[in-house]
């Protein structure tokens, strides 16, 4: 079960934060995350409006997910978040984010899960959003 407590924010020159804030996922419209299989070092983004919801069913505990992670949650792996990225105007925005996120670029190598992470969405917000930077967006770190 996620909590407000387990979750560190990160905090890049370009992501506002202000202490003593308390994640409450109904309090964003939508959000992108990126989940991690620790067992076979893979990762997933997506895209949600209910990311407690969400997890449930990448982690096959109810119906839906993605085909992508069931294959890997019927071997018994769980899929737990690395991060959450909150703050977009609409859901066109956040998929976007997902989209440009997923096409990055930043090769894997010898990078841990939330090392790529970390590079890839300081890549992702760098390059804009068409010529517009996204709006405020915060970045949460498991």
């Amino acid at each position: 079960m996620l909590t407000s407590s387990s979750l560190t924010p990160v905090v890049p020159q370009f992501t506002f934060w202000q202490p003593g804030y308390q994640f409450n996922p109904l309090q964003h419209k939508v959000m992108v995350y990126i989940i991690t299989g620790l067992q076979h070092r893979t990762r997933y983004i997506g895209c949600t409006k209910d990311i407690h919801n969400r997890l449930r069913e990448h982690n096959g505990e109810i119906a839906g997910g993605a085909k992508r992670t069931k294959k890997f949650s019927k071997k018994g792996m769980l899929w737990t978040p690395i991060y959450l990225i909150t703050g977009f105007r609409d859901r066109r925005s956040a998929l976007r984010f997902e989209t440009k996120l997923q096409h990055s670029k930043v090769k894997k190598g010898t990078l841990d899960n939330r090392q790529w992470g970390q590079l890839a969405i300081t890549k992702t917000i760098a390059s804009g959003d068409g010529g517009l930077s996204w709006p405020t967006i915060t970045i949460y770190c498991y």
